[in-house]
């Protein structure tokens, strides 16, 4: 038997940054930030993969694979060579947990700008002043540092793709965030013609992935702790018997991950090539 594993929703650009970066917004403000902030707009054109942000200079760093600082931007203002090489000796940066933070996902773009909008508003506000080490700024007694902020970001951020309304908005408005991708419906027939079993293997809660997929597929599923579809719920107790179909499951099961993940690079190779009978 072979094993398919299918990674669903592809997202709408920049429908999608726009709505985190919103929800983000008022998430910061109910936490405690100033309401000017929402006068924050989201621009596309701004935030670009892969930059690294630097806990200590609150700093954006484009770097290159040898941890080689090529451009540097503290808010939406860019840093001058001399200004790179004072807080980065010879203009290097190891990569490490405790300084950076990697935002090489489409799910940072809206994190990166906000990162850039927040620093240039605590840079720039009248009450704030930035502390002598540059590690931060203060107004009054009230010190926060370029990590607070990110953390507070950080936090934001997963509260409001996990907790918040983020993933109620997008399944009520499916057509505007998620990419219907007929391919995949051709993929999933051509392997049933083929005599293939698939199943679903995906990270998102039973009715988030239920609504996405009614706009992506009309086959399928073998979807690994049983689900209450009624409900999304676990039931109670811990699944050990074989996987059945038409049943879904929660949780992860190494060992079918992994020959699924072999038997897929096969059967893509065999799929790209045309050969339909041995798929």
């Amino acid at each position: 038997m072979h094993n398919i594993v299918i990674k669903s929703n592809k997202y709408k650009s920049p429908d999608l940054e726009v709505l985190a970066f919103n929800l983000s917004i008022e998430r910061l403000v109910d936490i405690g930030y100033p309401d000017d902030i929402k006068k924050f707009k989201y621009d596309p054109i701004f935030p670009v993969r892969g930059l690294w942000f630097d806990y200590t200079y609150g700093n954006l760093l484009k770097v290159d694979g040898f941890g080689n600082i090529l451009v540097g931007m503290h808010g939406f203002k860019f840093l001058k060579v001399s200004e790179i090489e004072e807080m980065y000796p010879n203009k290097y940066l190891q990569l490490s947990e405790s300084r950076v933070f990697v935002l090489n996902t489409l799910f940072n773009l809206p994190e990166t700008h906000l990162l850039s909008y927040l620093i240039d508003f605590f840079d720039n506000h009248p009450k704030y002043t930035q502390l002598e080490d540059k590690t931060g700024v203060r107004g009054g007694d009230v010190l926060m540092s370029y990590k607070s902020i990110f953390h507070d970001i950080r936090s934001v951020v997963d509260w409001v793709h996990i907790e918040g309304d983020m993933k109620e908005t997008i399944m009520q408005n499916l057509e505007k965030y998620v990419v219907r991708d007929d391919r995949a419906s051709s993929l999933l027939r051509l392997l049933r013609e083929c005599g293939r079993q698939t199943f679903l293997l995906t990270n998102s809660d039973y009715r988030y992935t239920d609504a996405s997929l009614a706009i992506q597929y009309t086959i399928l599923i073998y979807t690994i702790l049983d689900v209450d579809t009624m409900t999304g719920a676990h039931k109670l107790g811990i699944h050990t018997g074989p996987l059945k179909e038409g049943v879904v499951y929660s949780g992860v099961l190494s060992t079918a991950y992994t020959f699924a993940s072999y038997i897929t690079k096969i059967c893509w190779f065999r799929l790209l090539r045309r050969i339909p009978q041995d798929c």
